[in-house]
């Protein structure tokens, strides 16, 4: 990458509860509230949404030491589908809400 990182990986998926296409509201004035929880609000674009239980399935992921949450406004769908991998893994979850 750009920083000379090597061991991370960019995913172009949303995480929620479940796997469908997500309607994700685009504020290009302030990216930083741009999400799934607004009903469409500003421009609109679609993303596929995976659970993070899946995902870590069907990746054979052997391991979550960490999730950092910043999903402005979806987080109670995220941690709904990882209920089976906080419950396996234990990890320390750092939630951020503004």
């Amino acid at each position: 990458g750009l920083n000379g990182i090597k061991n991370i990986e960019i995913v172009p998926l949303a995480l929620g509860e479940d796997k469908k296409e997500l309607n994700l509201s685009i504020f290009p004035g302030s990216l930083e509230c741009s999400s799934g929880f607004f009903d469409n609000e500003g421009t609109t674009e679609t993303a596929k949404q995976i659970s993070l239980d899946q995902f870590v399935e069907e990746n054979k992921i052997a391991k979550v030491d960490f999730i950092k949450i910043d999903v402005e406004g979806m987080e109670r769908g995220l941690l709904a589908g990882a209920e089976e991998t906080i419950r396996k893994f234990k990890p320390l979850i750092l939630v951020y809400c503004v």
